[in-house]
């Protein structure tokens, strides 16, 4: 798989941006309802890398077993609601 995108930035703040953890945890979220608690990144000629993204609160609505499971958002509560 080939992802390929253009970003309008310098070469460097990029190249830190997608490969310090630390920063890595703060952009990589599909979503507000998603979080990035760990990233592990080895750059060496094995190239392993981890990103673990999580919903922040979520529910699991349907399941088939050893198959799939759907998730679904937990309802947001709003101030004063």
């Amino acid at each position: 798989m080939t992802i390929e995108v253009h970003v309008a930035a310098p070469n460097e703040e990029v190249w830190k941006a997608c490969t310090s953890p630390a920063y890595i945890q703060q952009w990589n979220a599909a979503s507000e309802d998603w979080h990035c608690p760990s990233a592990e990144i080895d750059l060496s000629p094995s190239r392993k890398f981890s990103y673990c993204i999580r919903l922040l609160r979520c529910n699991c609505c349907l399941a088939d077993p050893l198959r799939w499971l759907l998730f679904r958002p937990a309802a947001r509560h709003t101030q004063g609601a």
